[in-house]
C-alpha cells in the first residue's frame, strides 16, 4: 500500500506568541489525510524572502485540512486531486485539482478550486485558478513566474480583497482578485544566496459593491524584494532585505453619507528594512 508517514508541526507566528498548530497530517502511499498546505500553492515557484508573507500576488499560505490524492500521470507529470473545508456559510466542501510537472530544466504547475460562497440566503459559485514556472538558467540561477486569479474567496491571494459583496441593488457577487509575480534566485556560493521579486494584485470592486462600501479598500498593491541570504552553518540563516510597496485605494468618501470624491483616490509608497533569523533543529 506503500509508505505510512505522520507529521505533527507547531509554530509560534500570529499576534498572540502562542504555540499553534501548523501541519498534522498522515498519509498512506498516495493518500493523505489530515491539516497540511493546499495544493492551490505552488511550492516549486515560491519567493525565498525575508518577508514571511512574500511578494503580493502570489498564493497566500494557506495550510487545509483536507483530504488528498496524488497520483503519476505520466514521465514527469503529477496529478493531484483533494476536497478541503466549506469557502464560507455553507456544508458544500472545496473541490482542488494539480496538474504538475517537472524536469531538469524547471518546472510547470496548473492548479484550480471551485466552491461556493453563502451569505445569508444568497451564494455564488467561488473559483480559483494558478499558473506558475520555474526555468534553472544555470545550476546556481533560477527564473520563477506566478499567475493567479481567485472570483469568490479573493483571500487565497496575498494581497486579495473581500471574496464577496453586496451590489447597490442588495444582490450578492463574486469579488475578482488577480496577480501574480516574477522573480530571479541567484546562489553565489554554498552559503551566499541573493533574490529579487515583483509582485503585484488588482481588486476588481467597482462591480460588486456600492461605491461607498468600496471605499477606501485596496485597488492595486505591488511590492518589490530585494534580499541577501547568509548560511554560516546548515542550519542558521541571516537574511537582509529592502522591501518597497506601492499602494492604491478607491476614493473615499468625504463623510459617511455624501458621494464619493474621486479626488480622495489614495496611492502610496514606502520602503521597508527587515533583518531575519532562522534556524532548524
Amino acid at each position: 500500500m506503500g509508505a505510512l508517514n505522520t507529521r505533527i508541526e507547531t509554530e509560534f507566528y500570529g499576534d498572540s506568541n502562542v504555540l499553534r498548530l501548523r501541519q498534522a497530517y498522515g498519509s498512506l502511499g498516495p493518500v493523505l489525510a489530515g491539516q497540511a498546505w493546499s495544493i492551490l500553492g505552488d511550492d516549486h515557484a515560491a519567493a525565498d524572502t525575508v518577508d514571511f508573507d512574500g511578494p503580493v500576488g502570489s498564493i497566500a499560505t494557506t495550510r487545509k485540512p483536507q483530504l488528498r490524492l496524488s497520483f503519476p500521470v505520466g514521465e514527469g507529470f503529477t496529478g493531484q486531486a483533494a476536497v478541503e473545508p466549506a469557502v464560507s456559510g455553507n456544508d458544500l466542501p472545496t473541490f482542488l485539482g494539480a496538474l504538475r510537472y517537472s524536469e531538469d530544466w524547471g518546472t510547470v504547475n496548473l492548479t484550480g478550486a471551485a466552491g461556493r460562497a453563502d451569505v445569508g440566503d444568497q451564494n455564488v459559485t467561488a473559483n480559483a485558478l494558478h499558473v506558475g514556472a520555474t526555468l534553472n538558467v544555470t545550476d546556481a540561477t533560477r527564473l520563477m513566474a506566478t499567475y493567479n486569479v481567485t472570483n469568490g474567496f479573493s483571500g487565497r491571494i496575498w494581497g486579495g480583497g473581500d471574496g464577496t459583496a453586496m451590489n447597490a441593488a442588495g444582490n450578492l457577487e463574486a469579488q475578482e482578485t488577480m496577480g501574480g509575480f516574477a522573480g530571479i534566485a541567484h546562489r553565489w556560493s554554498d552559503t551566499v544566496r541573493t533574490g529579487a521579486y515583483f509582485g503585484w494584485v488588482e481588486n476588481d470592486t467597482a462591480d460588486g459593491v456600492t461605491a461607498l462600501e468600496a471605499a477606501g479598500t485596496n485597488k492595486a498593491l505591488q511590492t518589490l524584494h530585494l534580499n541577501l541570504m547568509w548560511s554560516p552553518v546548515p542550519q542558521a540563516t541571516i537574511g537582509f532585505e529592502v522591501m518597497h510597496g506601492w499602494r492604491e485605494t478607491n476614493p473615499r468618501a468625504n463623510d459617511a453619507d455624501t458621494a464619493i470624491d474621486p479626488m480622495k483616490a489614495t496611492k502610496a509608497e514606502a520602503t521597508r528594512f527587515q533583518l531575519g533569523l532562522q534556524y532548524g533543529f
